[in-house]
């Protein structure tokens, strides 16, 4: 499966919808609750396998998702604050 199909697929959007819920609708990072989305701490491209893994998803708002994709963010960080 491709990632634009997976990214329509029920079970992204159900996950998707655990996250937000999981992550009480705000960004994990500065706390925003506008133009949330949902960013997979390893990528999709070298980690497919975690692609559903709850210990793999976050939610950034739009900004702070932008700096995750350009590595203002480490792994650990994210995993940390996940927890």
């Amino acid at each position: 499966m491709d990632k634009n199909k997976f990214r329509s697929s029920a079970a992204w959007k159900h996950k998707r919808a655990e996250i937000l819920k999981r992550d009480h609708n705000m960004c994990k990072i500065c706390c925003n609750k506008e133009g949330l989305q949902i960013h997979h701490i390893y990528s999709l491209d070298t980690h497919w396998k975690l692609r559903l893994d709850d210990n793999n998803l976050i939610t950034l708002c739009e900004h702070c998702h932008h700096a995750a994709h350009n590595a203002m963010f480490n792994p650990v960080f994210l995993l940390n604050k996940i927890k």
